[in-house]
This record gives C-alpha cells, sequence and structure tokens, in this order.
C-alpha cells in the first residue's frame, strides 16, 4: 500500500492530527467522508446572528455565510481560533463534525 507523507510546518504541528489539504479524488481515492462546518447550529445555539458573529470574530460575513451553507471547500485555522474564541468554545468538534458523505 503507498501511504502519502507530507511535511508539516513547526507552526502547525501544535494542532495535533494535521491533515494537509488534498483532494483524495484527483489521486484516485474516493472520499467517503465530508467535514461540516457548523455555523448555523452554532447561531442558533448561541442565540447570535451571522452579521453579530462577523462582529464578534473579524470575519467576513461572506465568508461565514459560505462556511454556512457548506459552499466553501476550506476553512482557515485562524477563523476556527476566532469562532471559538467569541463563543467561547472549547473543542473544535463544537465548530466542525466529520460525517459521511451522501452519494
Amino acid at each position: 500500500m503507498n501511504m502519502l507523507r507530507f511535511y508539516v510546518p513547526p507552526r502547525l504541528q501544535s494542532y495535533g492530527n494535521f491533515t494537509p489539504k488534498v483532494k483524495l479524488s484527483t489521486i484516485g481515492v474516493s472520499m467517503a467522508k465530508i467535514v461540516v462546518i457548523k455555523i448555523k447550529e452554532l447561531l442558533q445555539e448561541h442565540h447570535i446572528s451571522l452579521r453579530e458573529l462577523s462582529r464578534l470574530t473579524d470575519i467576513r460575513h461572506a465568508a461565514l455565510s459560505e462556511l454556512a451553507n457548506q459552499k466553501r471547500m476550506n476553512i482557515n485555522l485562524g477563523h476556527i481560533e476566532r469562532i471559538a474564541e467569541a463563543l467561547h468554545l472549547t473543542s473544535i468538534q463544537d465548530i466542525m463534525e466529520l460525517v459521511d458523505r451522501e452519494e
């Protein structure tokens, strides 16, 4: 079995299990899982609007909207940190979840 190896810069190694961005379909592996960003759920739980989250985190409203609607394929680690800090979250699982891909 061929294994892919990636260099992880030291500044990112503190994030634990770091997974580089690679489109697996481009290397012949089909993905059975997808990462879901739970912005809408967070807004409901914390009784705030997307605009308010944008103000609290200094993340563009459009970027948060794309994340909330699963239109964006990647998320900036700084955005995760700012969302967690603004909403006093202690686990990355509060922000994102790995689920089975619907086919």
